[in-house]
Protein backbone atom coordinates (compact mmCIF):
# COMPACT_ATOMS: atom_id res chain seq x y z
CA UNK A 1 0.00 0.00 0.00
CA UNK A 2 1.07 3.40 -1.10
CA UNK A 3 0.08 6.32 1.46
CA UNK A 4 -0.18 10.09 0.15
CA UNK A 5 -1.31 13.10 2.23
CA UNK A 6 -4.65 14.56 0.84
CA UNK A 7 -5.02 16.87 -1.32
CA UNK A 8 -6.24 20.70 -0.29
CA UNK A 9 -8.20 22.36 -2.69
CA UNK A 10 -8.33 26.09 -2.66
CA UNK A 11 -10.51 26.83 -5.05
CA UNK A 12 -13.31 24.88 -6.09
CA UNK A 13 -17.17 25.71 -6.58
CA UNK A 14 -18.63 22.15 -7.06
CA UNK A 15 -18.33 18.68 -7.33
CA UNK A 16 -21.12 15.87 -8.34
CA UNK A 17 -23.52 18.17 -9.32
CA UNK A 18 -23.48 20.38 -6.74
CA UNK A 19 -22.53 23.47 -6.28
CA UNK A 20 -21.19 25.97 -3.00
CA UNK A 21 -24.10 28.79 -4.51
CA UNK A 22 -26.57 26.21 -4.32
CA UNK A 23 -26.07 27.30 -0.56
CA UNK A 24 -27.58 23.95 0.62
CA UNK A 25 -25.59 21.17 3.61
CA UNK A 26 -26.75 19.09 1.15
CA UNK A 27 -24.97 20.29 -1.38
CA UNK A 28 -22.20 20.74 0.39
CA UNK A 29 -22.31 17.16 1.73
CA UNK A 30 -22.12 16.09 -2.05
CA UNK A 31 -19.71 17.99 -2.76
CA UNK A 32 -17.35 16.61 0.05
CA UNK A 33 -17.97 13.19 -0.16
CA UNK A 34 -17.40 13.47 -3.85
CA UNK A 35 -13.94 15.17 -3.70
CA UNK A 36 -13.01 12.35 -1.24
CA UNK A 37 -13.35 9.69 -3.49
CA UNK A 38 -10.29 11.40 -5.63
CA UNK A 39 -7.75 12.28 -2.85
CA UNK A 40 -8.88 15.57 -1.91
CA UNK A 41 -9.48 15.88 2.34
CA UNK A 42 -9.85 19.05 2.37
CA UNK A 43 -11.03 21.88 0.38
CA UNK A 44 -12.59 25.90 0.80
CA UNK A 45 -15.82 26.09 -0.53
CA UNK A 46 -15.73 28.69 -3.62
CA UNK A 47 -18.36 31.42 -4.37
CA UNK A 48 -18.92 33.08 -7.37
CA UNK A 49 -19.91 37.10 -8.14
CA UNK A 50 -24.06 36.56 -7.33
CA UNK A 51 -26.63 38.12 -5.73
CA UNK A 52 -26.13 39.27 -1.62
CA UNK A 53 -28.93 36.89 -0.85
CA UNK A 54 -27.54 34.09 -3.10
CA UNK A 55 -23.74 34.28 -1.45
CA UNK A 56 -25.36 35.34 2.46
CA UNK A 57 -26.95 31.79 1.83
CA UNK A 58 -24.04 30.04 0.63
CA UNK A 59 -22.21 31.65 3.53
CA UNK A 60 -24.72 30.08 5.88
CA UNK A 61 -24.27 26.40 4.35
CA UNK A 62 -21.25 26.77 5.63
CA UNK A 63 -21.25 27.68 8.64
CA UNK A 64 -24.14 25.20 8.98
CA UNK A 65 -22.05 22.39 7.73
CA UNK A 66 -19.31 23.43 9.67
CA UNK A 67 -20.66 23.13 12.85
CA UNK A 68 -22.47 19.52 12.32
CA UNK A 69 -18.96 18.04 11.91
CA UNK A 70 -19.90 15.82 9.49
CA UNK A 71 -17.86 12.45 9.56
CA UNK A 72 -17.82 11.32 6.03
CA UNK A 73 -16.03 13.05 2.85
CA UNK A 74 -13.74 15.86 2.77
CA UNK A 75 -13.39 18.60 5.44
CA UNK A 76 -14.93 22.18 4.70
CA UNK A 77 -11.71 24.50 5.84
CA UNK A 78 -13.31 27.83 5.28
CA UNK A 79 -14.55 29.72 1.80
CA UNK A 80 -12.81 31.53 -0.76
CA UNK A 81 -14.35 34.24 -1.36
CA UNK A 82 -14.23 34.59 -5.23
CA UNK A 83 -16.90 37.21 -5.89
CA UNK A 84 -18.27 39.88 -5.62
CA UNK A 85 -14.81 42.10 -5.74
CA UNK A 86 -13.77 41.23 -9.37
CA UNK A 87 -12.89 43.64 -12.39
CA UNK A 88 -15.58 43.74 -14.86
CA UNK A 89 -13.48 43.71 -17.87
CA UNK A 90 -11.55 40.33 -16.63
CA UNK A 91 -15.03 39.12 -15.48
CA UNK A 92 -15.05 36.18 -17.81
CA UNK A 93 -18.36 34.16 -16.99
CA UNK A 94 -19.37 36.11 -13.81
CA UNK A 95 -22.43 38.01 -14.23
CA UNK A 96 -21.94 41.60 -14.61
CA UNK A 97 -24.88 43.00 -12.52
CA UNK A 98 -23.75 41.39 -9.31
CA UNK A 99 -19.94 42.75 -9.16
CA UNK A 100 -19.19 44.95 -6.32
CA UNK A 101 -17.31 47.49 -5.19
CA UNK A 102 -14.67 46.43 -2.24
CA UNK A 103 -16.16 47.34 1.03
CA UNK A 104 -15.40 46.54 4.42
CA UNK A 105 -18.70 46.31 5.64
CA UNK A 106 -19.85 43.38 2.67
CA UNK A 107 -17.03 41.26 3.53
CA UNK A 108 -17.79 41.49 7.23
CA UNK A 109 -21.60 40.36 6.40
CA UNK A 110 -20.10 38.00 4.83
CA UNK A 111 -17.57 36.35 7.06
CA UNK A 112 -20.11 36.35 10.28
CA UNK A 113 -22.49 34.46 7.85
CA UNK A 114 -19.67 31.56 7.67
CA UNK A 115 -18.83 31.51 11.02
CA UNK A 116 -15.54 33.62 10.21
CA UNK A 117 -14.16 30.87 8.07
CA UNK A 118 -13.62 33.19 5.11
CA UNK A 119 -9.76 32.11 4.62
CA UNK A 120 -9.22 33.78 0.68
CA UNK A 121 -10.47 36.77 -1.01
CA UNK A 122 -10.11 36.99 -4.71
CA UNK A 123 -10.30 41.11 -5.60
CA UNK A 124 -9.22 43.28 -8.39
CA UNK A 125 -6.37 45.68 -6.90
CA UNK A 126 -7.49 48.69 -9.14
CA UNK A 127 -11.27 48.66 -8.39
CA UNK A 128 -11.85 51.27 -6.21
CA UNK A 129 -11.87 50.51 -2.15
CA UNK A 130 -9.04 47.71 -3.00
CA UNK A 131 -6.81 48.33 -1.06
CA UNK A 132 -8.53 50.21 1.58
CA UNK A 133 -10.45 46.50 2.08
CA UNK A 134 -6.53 45.27 1.76
CA UNK A 135 -5.87 47.50 4.94
CA UNK A 136 -8.29 46.24 6.72
CA UNK A 137 -7.88 42.63 6.24
CA UNK A 138 -4.04 43.17 7.32
CA UNK A 139 -5.55 44.70 10.91
CA UNK A 140 -7.24 41.11 11.11
CA UNK A 141 -4.28 39.19 10.87
CA UNK A 142 -3.13 39.08 6.88
CA UNK A 143 0.41 39.11 6.23
CA UNK A 144 1.07 37.32 3.30
CA UNK A 145 -0.49 36.45 0.11
CA UNK A 146 0.71 33.86 -2.07
CA UNK A 147 -0.27 33.41 -5.54
CA UNK A 148 -0.07 31.39 -8.83
CA UNK A 149 2.35 33.32 -12.22
CA UNK A 150 0.80 31.49 -14.98
CA UNK A 151 -2.88 32.71 -15.72
CA UNK A 152 -3.50 34.29 -12.67
CA UNK A 153 -1.14 37.18 -12.79
CA UNK A 154 -0.18 36.95 -16.36
CA UNK A 155 -0.43 34.48 -19.20
CA UNK A 156 2.11 32.06 -19.55
CA UNK A 157 3.98 33.79 -22.73
CA UNK A 158 4.40 36.85 -20.90
CA UNK A 159 7.95 37.17 -19.92
CA UNK A 160 7.85 40.61 -17.49
CA UNK A 161 5.43 41.71 -15.34
CA UNK A 162 4.01 44.93 -16.43
CA UNK A 163 3.46 48.43 -14.95
CA UNK A 164 0.30 47.79 -13.46
CA UNK A 165 1.17 44.74 -11.74
CA UNK A 166 4.27 46.40 -9.78
CA UNK A 167 2.36 49.55 -8.88
CA UNK A 168 0.08 46.91 -7.13
CA UNK A 169 2.81 44.86 -5.38
CA UNK A 170 4.15 47.99 -4.45
CA UNK A 171 1.31 48.72 -2.65
CA UNK A 172 0.94 45.56 -1.19
CA UNK A 173 4.59 45.98 0.50
CA UNK A 174 3.27 49.79 1.47
CA UNK A 175 1.05 48.19 3.90
CA UNK A 176 3.17 45.44 4.70
CA UNK A 177 1.89 42.58 3.23
CA UNK A 178 4.33 39.92 2.00
CA UNK A 179 3.45 38.68 -1.76
CA UNK A 180 5.07 35.43 -2.43
CA UNK A 181 4.57 33.12 -6.07
CA UNK A 182 3.75 30.01 -5.40
CA UNK A 183 4.12 27.82 -8.62
CA UNK A 184 4.17 24.52 -10.26
CA UNK A 185 5.94 26.10 -13.58
CA UNK A 186 8.61 23.64 -14.87
CA UNK A 187 10.81 26.86 -15.93
CA UNK A 188 12.39 27.78 -12.85
CA UNK A 189 14.13 30.40 -14.68
CA UNK A 190 11.30 32.05 -15.61
CA UNK A 191 9.72 32.48 -12.55
CA UNK A 192 12.94 33.20 -10.95
CA UNK A 193 13.21 36.17 -13.09
CA UNK A 194 9.42 37.38 -13.45
CA UNK A 195 9.82 37.36 -9.35
CA UNK A 196 13.29 39.17 -8.98
CA UNK A 197 11.75 42.47 -11.35
CA UNK A 198 8.89 42.64 -8.46
CA UNK A 199 11.20 42.38 -5.87
CA UNK A 200 9.45 39.44 -4.33
CA UNK A 201 10.20 35.33 -3.35
CA UNK A 202 9.19 32.44 -5.07
CA UNK A 203 8.58 28.90 -4.52
CA UNK A 204 9.08 26.42 -7.33
CA UNK A 205 8.24 23.01 -7.91
CA UNK A 206 4.69 23.53 -5.52
CA UNK A 207 2.88 20.27 -6.65
CA UNK A 208 -0.13 22.30 -6.61
CA UNK A 209 -2.99 20.75 -5.36
CA UNK A 210 -0.59 18.65 -3.11
CA UNK A 211 0.02 21.32 -0.01
CA UNK A 212 3.69 20.93 0.38
CA UNK A 213 4.32 23.80 -1.41
CA UNK A 214 2.08 26.33 0.45
CA UNK A 215 3.55 25.10 3.41
CA UNK A 216 7.19 25.80 2.31
CA UNK A 217 6.36 29.36 1.69
CA UNK A 218 4.33 29.64 4.03
CA UNK A 219 7.55 28.57 6.33
CA UNK A 220 9.99 30.81 4.14
CA UNK A 221 8.03 33.75 4.47
CA UNK A 222 7.73 33.23 8.28
CA UNK A 223 4.04 32.55 9.00
CA UNK A 224 2.47 30.46 10.93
Amino acid sequence: AIVLPGFIDQHIHGAGGSDAMDGTVADLKIIAETVAQEGTTTFLATTMTQSKENIMNAMKAVKEYREANAADGARVLGVHLEGPFIAAKHKGAQPLEYIAIPDEATFDEYNAACGNCIKIVSLAPEADGAMKLVSYLKEKGIRLLLSDLDYTLAPKSVRRPDDELKNWISMLQAEGITMMIVSNNRSPKRVEEYCAELGISYQGHAGKPNPRGLYAAMAKAGAE
